[in-house]
């Protein structure tokens, strides 16, 4: 997800009401998962669950803003933008332009 982006990410999961929850203890990553979910012992999160990534960008790059990935996770935009439905089982999901580069 885009970072400039994150605070609508954050109201627009806000407004799916008190079936999830979103653990947002790190700035650079979040947690979503149902409160129904099975809990894991010695996390505040619960499974299963979706991690969200958040990235920064530049007119030609994006990369991580995890402190652990800004370094080794670089791409150029063209690599990954426009994204592409791609086969996934049975669904059709969004993944980068050019997953070989990536």
């Amino acid at each position: 997800v885009p970072l400039s982006a994150k605070s609508i990410l954050y109201h627009a999961v806000k407004d799916f009401g008190s079936e999830f929850i979103l653990n947002h203890d790190w700035s650079f990553c979040w947690k979503l998962f149902s409160v129904s979910a099975d809990p894991i012992r010695g996390y505040n999160w619960r499974w299963p669950y979706v991690d969200i990534f958040f990235y920064d960008q530049n007119e030609t790059h994006i990369w991580d803003i995890a402190p652990q990935y800004t370094n080794n996770f670089v791409y150029l935009k063209n690599t990954v933008f426009p994204l592409k439905r791609r086969p996934f089982m049975d669904l059709l999901l969004l993944a980068p332009f050019n997953p070989r580069a990536v």
